[in-house]
């Protein structure tokens, strides 16, 4: 195992630690509004996909759906939001809050 490796797994376990040390279990946490994961909250970082979810006051407990993240939209992308779904994904996929439970 290299050095890298043991970077990367020693920030995902820090930035784990660190999501679970603010929101708990979620329920009282606001997905897009609570800078849960990272500094800054998701609707700064992703104000297109916000501006287009079907419910903008989901909770982190909402969200993850038994076991897996559950955003929903109330219409479809289009061409310039593509990439959108795909960077939000990347940011949250290593975060599993059923686990914390």
């Amino acid at each position: 195992m290299n050095e890298t490796h043991i970077s990367r797994g020693y920030i995902k376990l820090n930035l784990c630690l660190r999501v679970i040390s603010k929101i708990r279990d979620g329920a009282m946490t606001s997905f897009w509004n609570n800078a849960w994961i990272g500094e800054t909250a998701l609707k700064i970082q992703f104000p297109t996909i916000l501006n287009i979810c079907s419910i903008p006051n989901i909770t982190v407990a909402e969200a993850f759906n038994s076991a897996d993240w559950q955003i929903q939209y109330r219409r479809g992308l289009i061409i310039a939001e593509v990439n959108q779904p795909e960077d939000l994904w990347e940011t949250i996929s290593n975060i599993h809050p059923a686990e914390w439970q």
